[in-house]
């Protein structure tokens, strides 16, 4: 039987936020803002809205999961930033997030967490 374990127990889990409106803008004031795939690249988000007021803040190296359609494909933040539509992912104890992003993001696809099997 393979082991197996619920994701609370390798990572600390973040939902990321909607601040206020007024908070967002594209000239770069504030930290990025991450709105999902929609910032998605292939493993890095592209830093497209900055928010002056997150109120939910990912770390560089924490691990971004879209929670939105397409749920499943994951980025690492490349810095500080904030977002909306994710779960960020960390482990600031054992600092196992970059292990993660290396082991999702190594076998050259679209990297994706799957949705586990009923057996």
């Amino acid at each position: 039987m393979r082991n197996s374990s619920t994701l609370s127990m390798v990572a600390e889990i973040q939902m990321g936020q909607s601040p206020p409106g007024h908070t967002y803008n594209e000239d770069g004031h504030g930290l990025p803002f991450f709105q999902g795939v929609r910032d998605f690249n292939y493993r890095f988000p592209t830093s497209r809205v900055y928010c002056t007021a997150p109120s939910r803040i990912a770390d560089r190296g924490d691990i971004l999961l879209s929670i939105r359609a397409p749920i499943g494909r994951v980025n690492v933040a490349s810095e500080k930033a904030g977002g909306l539509y994710l779960a960020m992912l960390s482990d600031p104890i054992l600092n196992r997030s970059d292990y993660l992003g290396q082991r999702t993001l190594a076998d050259g696809k679209s990297p994706r967490f799957s949705q586990p099997t009923m057996t």
